[in-house]
């Protein structure tokens, strides 16, 4: 896999450039409004969207197979299975009922991840936790994560990776400053840790495939329909 980014701002952008940042973060609330989302959950979205502490937007050229990266992405509890048993990390995801995941990637990020849409080009995320690091106090908060693809059947994935945050701790002064400031880089480091995990796990993957499935379905942990569609996606004739 092969992974480059364009410079990183902390405004987002649409992966079509010609779209404003005003545009793509008023299509996104439009969408949000429009939905058919609990109403709890469509306003904790908006109330994120209203007023974010941080945006975000990282531009990323993946070389890895398109239907791995939307699996990995929809069942994070099958990931956080297959990275832990071949020794490639601790990504720990607990899957606590339809589309939501505890989320804890043992590096200090630990989250409720909610998967609110999925289409054949993107997927939005609501998630509340927390981040903990040596150089800022415990943080807490809640996002909205927004992922658009452009995936060919071989080749390329264009990714774009769109995030509004919104920090519970009470600031002041410069420390809400330092916090804005390195936001950008932390979520960067936290996506690029993920493409390594794609990297080394479609290798594992395209080597013992039917392996890989017997994992999935002999496992407690992965509901079945997880294993069923990695059948489905690459073991078509078993």
């Amino acid at each position: 896999m092969r992974i480059t980014s364009d410079t990183i701002s902390t405004t987002p952008q649409d992966p079509d450039e010609s779209v404003s940042p005003e545009e793509t973060h008023q299509a996104l609330v439009a969408h949000i409004v429009n939905s058919s989302l609990e109403s709890e959950i469509k306003q904790q979205v908006l109330s994120i969207l209203e007023s974010p502490t941080i945006r975000y937007v990282g531009k990323f050229d993946i070389e890895a197979n398109p239907a791995l990266f939307t699996f990995l992405l929809d069942y994070m509890d099958a990931t956080s299975l297959l990275i832990r048993q071949f020794g490639l990390g601790n990504f720990l995801a607990q899957r606590l009922g339809p589309h939501l995941f505890h989320v804890d990637d043992q590096e200090g990020a630990r989250a409720l991840v909610r998967l609110l849409y999925a289409d054949s080009s993107q997927r939005i995320y609501l998630n509340r936790g927390t981040y903990e690091s040596t150089l800022l106090p415990l943080l807490t908060g809640a996002s909205v994560l927004s992922i658009h693809f452009l995936a060919p059947t071989k080749g390329n994935i264009q990714t774009t990776f769109t995030l509004y945050a919104k920090i519970h701790n009470k600031f002041i002064g410069l420390l809400i400053k330092i916090v804005t400031a390195l936001a950008p880089g932390i979520v960067e480091k936290k996506i690029k840790r993920g493409f390594e995990f794609l990297t080394k796990l479609q290798t594992r993957i395209d080597q013992n495939p039917i392996y890989v499935y017997q994992l999935l379905r002999e496992s407690s942990a992965i509901d079945r329909e997880a294993a069923e569609v990695f059948r489905k996606m690459f073991l078509p004739e078993q």
